[in-house]
């Protein structure tokens, strides 16, 4: 089954995704899973201001990887009634996700997108 793993300090994404009814379960124990990491190639903001954001794209590519998940990180499970809206707030190239609106700028400073996918 297809799911997403947010680092618990990304306490910002997982309260939005919380407060738009999105289920979360709390890793209880460390668990080494086949992943892929979105590595930012690029990232660009918009002149404009909208909503005292200014929109952020990024360009880049899915690596597949093997990649430890500690315990306390977050599971958005893609089985859930809201599945939809859960893969567009976390997919890194959404035109109305958690990236785009400035949620997650502080993470990607390392150039490498801080949540992570089960691979298909």
């Amino acid at each position: 089954m297809t799911a997403y793993f947010l680092p618990a300090e990304e306490k910002l994404a997982i309260e939005r995704l919380r407060a738009h009814g999105i289920v979360l379960e709390r890793m209880e124990r460390t668990a080494t899973l086949a992943l892929k990491e979105f590595r930012i190639a690029a990232t660009e903001t918009t002149a404009q201001v909208s909503e005292n954001h200014q929109e952020r794209t990024v360009t880049g590519q899915y690596v597949a990887l093997e990649r430890e998940v500690p315990v306390g990180s977050y599971r958005v499970p893609m089985n859930q009634r809201l599945a939809r809206l859960a893969f567009h707030l976390l997919e890194p190239r959404s035109s109305d996700g958690l990236l785009t609106w400035n949620v997650l700028d502080e993470a990607i400073k390392r150039s490498t997108y801080p949540i992570h996918r089960t691979r298909d």
